[in-house]
């Protein structure tokens, strides 16, 4: 789907203004926006998950906020810090490999972060199998109303079944 055929709901127009706000400061060198929203599928109540790729902060960073009533939930990754996690965590970033929308690329480490992942999902179709049944079921548990299984949670577990070391080793993406 080209940015064009998006309807602007509230979480594109905010969307928009973060990219465009974002964009004037030198440090990011990549923002994407991943999730329902990248793929225009969100609800009313969806969230937005943007990250931005800076290469000014030293450590992750996390920010929640509300605009207009939405939940935004702001990543903001050292450069070095991306690139390494891609690298060393890419059975982490399948949903993120899947459903993603570039807003931001300046030196290009956003297109050859993607290239990576789908050479490595290519090469693992086991971890493909796992993201995609715990997605269908993070997707029908939230149809039901129900709470779906924390996020974090299956990082750690897709650590543990995919990781060399066969365990959670990483210091990002925990709770």
């Amino acid at each position: 789907m080209k940015k064009e055929e998006f309807q602007q709901t509230v979480q594109q127009k905010i969307i928009q203004q973060i990219a465009e706000k974002q964009k004037q400061d030198p440090s990011v060198v990549g923002m994407v926006v991943f999730g329902s929203c990248s793929v225009g599928q969100e609800k009313l109540d969806s969230d937005i998950d943007i990250e931005i790729i800076s290469t000014k902060i030293k450590k992750y960073k996390l920010n929640h906020r509300k605009i207009k009533g939405v939940r935004v939930d702001l990543e903001i990754i050292p450069e070095k810090e991306f690139k390494r996690w891609i690298k060393e965590y890419p059975f982490l970033w399948y949903d993120y490999y899947k459903r993603h929308r570039v807003l931001l690329d300046k030196k290009s480490i956003i297109t050859k972060a993607i290239a990576q992942l789908e050479a490595y999902f290519i090469k693992n179709p086991l971890a493909v199998e796992f993201w995609n049944k715990k997605l269908q079921l993070m997707k029908k548990q939230k149809s039901e109303g129900k709470q779906p299984e924390n996020c974090y949670h299956i990082f750690d577990e897709a650590e543990i079944k995919f990781s060399k070391q066969n365990k959670v080793t990483r210091n990002f993406f925990l709770k």
